[in-house]
């Protein structure tokens, strides 16, 4: 017989009694099983890493973005704030257009500066309904600031409508909280609001607007010039002179108002026929305040009589 009868092929060899060794089996099949958790283990830190990367790297990109819009804001809002300052207010505007262009739809504090500076620029700029529109956006982005409802009557007044202006007014008054703390702006406010009633003939409601302020404590010598001229277009003379009187002593360190105090109060004496007062009154206006075209004809009138 040969030594080697031939090659055995794999094909005729035994299978692999798992039986004959038990633990063994077990242990293998734990070794697969670690394997194979190992290499989902490995897989999901790699998809989370690189989830992470992502995430890094978006952030990242949307922070220097976000730096350079934000550095873009700063720049155009300080160009315009500069035009403003410099009686250049389409140029402001245009400026914070730009500024707030770049922010798109952002209502926050940077949004909110912005616009109220474009508001301003358009008020001095008298473009009253561009005004009034940016003050009603940030009556709604603010709406616990009520300076923005004077500012929006004061540009409703310009426009000529006192209704929306006394509308606007007076919602401050209703909601504005402590007597003692009034809302800054009340004044300007009041003195735009009064003007538009008493130019459509609303003579009473701009005097309750008046006497109504007067009674809360702002006690100012132009509301008493405001007055006056109110009573004046009701004819009511003697009122008005009463008027003009209490504003002057209320405006004796303001030369500009004190001066058209004192001339109302003399035409007032003129229109009661009081003519040697009324001359007597332009004389001292004259005396005070320099001579001026009207009191001459005013004087000239009343030494004719």
């Amino acid at each position: 017989m040969s030594r080697n009868s031939g090659n055995i092929r794999y094909s005729e060899r035994r299978p692999y009694d798992s039986g004959r060794n038990p633990r063994l089996d077990r242990e293998r099949r734990a070794a697969r099983k670690r394997r194979r958790r190992n290499r989902l283990v490995k897989g999901l830190i790699a998809w989370a890493v690189c989830i992470l990367l992502v995430v890094l790297v978006a952030f990242a990109t949307v922070r220097v973005l976000g730096n350079m819009s934000t550095s873009k804001q700063r720049e155009l809002r300080a160009a315009g704030i500069e035009k403003l300052d410099a009686g250049d207010f389409a140029g402001a505007i245009a400026d914070f257009d730009q500024a707030l262009a770049v922010m798109d739809k952002d209502t926050g504090e940077m949004a909110v500066d912005v616009l109220r500076y474009r508001a301003e620029a358009e008020y001095r700029l008298e473009d009253y309904e561009a005004a009034y529109y940016s003050y009603k956006l940030l009556m709604e982005r603010d709406a616990k600031n009520l300076q923005y409802w004077y500012m929006a009557s004061m540009c409703c007044a310009a426009m000529g409508d006192a209704d929306q202006a006394v509308e606007l007014y007076d919602y401050v008054q209703r909601t504005g909280g402590d007597a003692k703390k009034p809302v800054e702006g009340r004044l300007n406010a009041l003195l735009s609001v009064g003007a538009a009633c008493v130019k459509t003939g609303a003579y009473d409601q701009a005097m309750s607007l008046y006497e109504n302020a007067l009674r809360d404590g702002l006690d100012d010598g132009k509301i008493y010039l405001q007055m006056g001229l109110c009573q004046m277009a009701e004819e009511n003379y003697k009122d008005a002179a009463d008027s003009f009187d209490q504003g002057k002593v209320k405006a004796s360190e303001d030369r500009e108002l004190l001066r058209e105090l004192s001339y109302n109060r003399a035409v007032c004496s003129e229109y009661l026929y009081k003519y040697d007062e009324a001359l007597k009154l332009f004389e001292e206006y004259n005396k005070s305040f320099g001579p001026d075209e009207r009191a001459e004809h005013e004087i000239a009138f009343l030494k004719s009589r």
